[in-house]
């Protein structure tokens, strides 16, 4: 009886993790096809670092943050007072950020710190000037770690906000 339950127990689970995967990855083709439906494709975009960028001398350093927080730190302004000077050399590049979180804590929960993550960045960076029709933010949450694995130096990682530069 007791080996009954035990099996029974081990096909659910099985069943239940192959579910939540095949929704997973639905949720993301829609998410991908969607963004391609609305947002038209730059000529050219190369992955430069924690940026993806057409101009591979745009700064590419990400923004990290500490864990459960969207505060920036004195290194997260540096990186971004690097960007706003050169979107003020780039007068027809605009910058969506990124918000990203490890994966501590739920799926929407970890969206809502990448949006806040995201929000930070780009209000800092309008502080220095850049113009708000030029900043976009979006969240990834955990859906997309720069680093794979549980220990924390690659959790510290994945803490990060980065960007998308398009020109227009």
């Amino acid at each position: 009886m007791l080996t009954r339950v035990v099996v029974v127990a081990a096909a659910v689970t099985a069943a239940f993790n192959l579910v939540a995967c095949a929704s997973t990855n639905a949720a993301e083709t829609s998410t991908r096809s969607a963004s391609k439906a609305t947002t038209p494709a730059p000529a050219a975009r190369t992955e430069v670092g924690g940026a993806v960028s057409a101009d591979p001398s745009a700064p590419s350093e990400p923004i990290y943050f500490a864990f459960d927080s969207d505060a920036l730190t004195p290194d997260g302004q540096r990186v971004l007072r690097n960007m706003a000077a050169y979107l003020n050399t780039k007068a027809g590049t605009q910058a969506t950020v990124e918000g990203h979180c490890d994966d501590a804590g739920t799926p929407e929960y970890n969206l809502a710190l990448g949006a806040r993550r995201a929000e930070a960045i780009v209000t800092y960076l309008r502080g220095l000037g850049i113009q708000n029709e030029r900043l976009r933010s979006v969240s990834y949450g955990e859906e997309r770690p720069a680093v794979a694995g549980a220990s924390d130096a690659a959790k510290a990682k994945n803490r990060r906000g980065q960007f998308a530069l398009n020109n227009r």
